[in-house]
């Protein structure tokens, strides 16, 4: 079950708290441990496109390191492929640091996918 206030949403595992408008905390309730996250998606793109998405993603990986990169692959239909990509670091600062030349999600559109997926 979610529940949500205008800052905090949670469900039965992670509780997430709004830091700015693309970098949330989330505490995962059972151990009290906290990471920060944000959130990047690609549009609707073709295999091969999505080639130069996963190059754009290189910086921020060498940066904040693979291990703390969670990616899923949706198939859209007719050959299309939408990519999101779930990234986590120690340090909100750092996070920011690394995702600077993305594009990130808005954290309401964020939050609801870190918490169910």
């Amino acid at each position: 079950m979610i529940k949500a206030t205008m800052q905090d949403q949670e469900n039965d595992k992670y509780l997430l708290q709004i830091v700015d408008a693309h970098v949330m905390k989330r505490i995962t309730k059972d151990t009290q441990e906290s990471v920060y996250c944000c959130l990047y998606q690609s549009d609707m793109l073709t295999l091969h496109a999505l080639t130069s998405y996963t190059n754009e993603l290189k910086v921020t990986k060498d940066y904040i390191g693979a291990a703390n990169i969670n990616s899923t692959l949706t198939a859209m239909g007719n050959g299309y492929y939408q990519a999101t990509v779930a990234l986590f670091s120690q340090s909100a600062q750092e996070l920011r640091h690394a995702t600077e030349h993305l594009t990130l999600l808005d954290v309401t559109t964020a939050r609801n996918y870190m918490l169910t997926a």
